[in-house]
Formats: C-alpha cells, sequence, structure tokens
C-alpha cells in the first residue's frame, strides 16, 4: 500500500487567524489516505473473473496440441497437471474401475508353420500399447487423460497405426484400369477418465487409432479414358480355318 499525503490551508477561523497587522497566520493540516499501487491495481486487472454457474478453463487445451505430430493422441504434454490429478483423487475409490493395465492382444500368426517367407500386409503399420496424457474426443476437443503410472492411475489402450497413410496398397499384380488403391487409417472411440475444463474427474470418449485398413476408388477419367481406346480400337480379325 502507498501512502499519500495532502497538505490543506485553512481559511475559516479554525485553520487560520489574522495578526493586527492585517497579515493571515495559517494553520495547516495534513491528511492521509492510502492508494494502492499501479502495478497491483494493473495485476488485479488482469485476474479472471468467473460469474456464478461458469467454469473457469484453467484445464482446458486450446487448439491441437504440438506433441500430437498428426495423431489424436500424445503420451507426454509440458503441462501436464501431475499434482493436481493427485490431489483431486484423493479417496474416490469410485473411479478405480478406470484404472488397470490392459493385456497386450496377441498377434494373429500363420498357422501354416511349413510357410518358409513371412506374411506381408498390404498396408504396413505398428501396434503398440499406449498410455495417453492427452487425447481429441469426440468433440473434435483436446483433453487431459487421467495417466499417471507414480500414483497407480493407469488407463492403457491397444493402437495401430498406418506407416504410409495414403501410401498405395502392396498387392500383389494389377487392378482393373480405373481402380486406385491407399492406405487408410480407421479409429475407434474409447471411454477414458479425463478432466474437464474446471479439473474434475469425468469420463470421455476418445478417437483412438485402431486399424490400418486398404482401401480403393474408381478414378472415372482413366476409366472413360480407357473406355474410348477400347471403342477406337478395331477387333483383331481372326483367321477361319
Amino acid at each position: 500500500m502507498l501512502l499519500v499525503h495532502s497538505f490543506l490551508y485553512g481559511s475559516n477561523d479554525q485553520l487560520s487567524n489574522i495578526t493586527s497587522n492585517g497579515e493571515r497566520t495559517g494553520k495547516l493540516r495534513i491528511i492521509s489516505f492510502a492508494q494502492q499501487p499501479v502495478k497491483e491495481l494493473k495485476s488485479e486487472s488482469r485476474k479472471r473473473v468467473v460469474f456464478p454457474g461458469q467454469k473457469s478453463a484453467l484445464f482446458g487445451i486450446n487448439g491441437v496440441p504440438t506433441c500430437a505430430n498428426g495423431e489424436t493422441f500424445c503420451e507426454n504434454h509440458d503441462a501436464y497437471p501431475e499434482n493436481h490429478i493427485r490431489n483431486i483423487l484423493k479417496g474416490k475409490k469410485e473411479l478405480g474401475g478406470y484404472f488397470g493395465r490392459e493385456d497386450d492382444e496377441p498377434f494373429i500368426v500363420n498357422r501354416n508353420s511349413g510357410l518358409q517367407e513371412p506374411p506381408r500386409f498390404l498396408c504396413p503399420s505398428l501396434q503398440k500399447t499406449i498410455a495417453p496424457k492427452v487425447a481429441q474426443n469426440k468433440n473434435d476437443e483436446w483433453k487431459f487423460i487421467v495417466n499417471q503410472k507414480v500414483d497407480g492411475y493407469i488407463q492403457t489402450v491397444r493402437v495401430e497405426l498406418c506407416r504410409k497413410e495414403n501410401a498405395a496398397c502392396d498387392i500383389i499384380g494389377g487392378l482393373p484400369l480405373g481402380y486406385t488403391t491407399f492406405c487408410k487409417q480407421k479409429y475407434i472411440y474409447r471411454r477414458l477418465l479425463s478432466l474437464d475444463t474446471s479439473g474434475q474427474p469425468i469420463p470421455d470418449m476418445f478417437k483412438l487409432p485402431v486399424a490400418c485398413c486398404c482401401s480403393f476408388k474408381q478414378n472415372y477419367q482413366s476409366r472413360i479414358r480407357s473406355q474410348i481406346y477400347s471403342d477406337l480400337t478395331p477387333p483383331k480379325s481372326t483367321k477361319l480355318s
């Protein structure tokens, strides 16, 4: 606090007297009042005002985080609220059903033990188990996921990621004219315990990669050119025996 002094020179009987020579003698009255520093006022004006019934967005994520790198989840986040999650989940045993390590699903293997070459897949992919700390929900909002191993809060998901999304499928042999193939990432919605914008734990549905599939589409221009070429090409003559 800043203390400001004001000096008041009085002109009434209580503050001044007139001498016999006609000179005025005054009494000074000191008035003090407190003033708040300018810096403090500025800092107060920057504080977020939350009206009754309105939630504070302290735990919201604006836009797509840089850690996503083209995916719908992050396994690490620089601003992950670890201490807050630890404090907010103390004593909430009813949320224990969300936690527990998910067993890795076995890979599908070829049942023909005599096969010499390894199996080939139409689209190369990476399969792994993740414990996301940030993910994109069904409304395209990014939220914090409750996932910190040190406190026993673990939510793992088995995912499959395309290594070469939108690349042509690895198909042996040719395709009919007018058709092209491409590898496409497939997603599934998984329920996970997360934080809302006020920092309270709440379940939500999150978009996570589940498979890399080979898809195809028709190229109508190629089909038209192929049809025109076939119409202009005269049929081959056959010799009669």
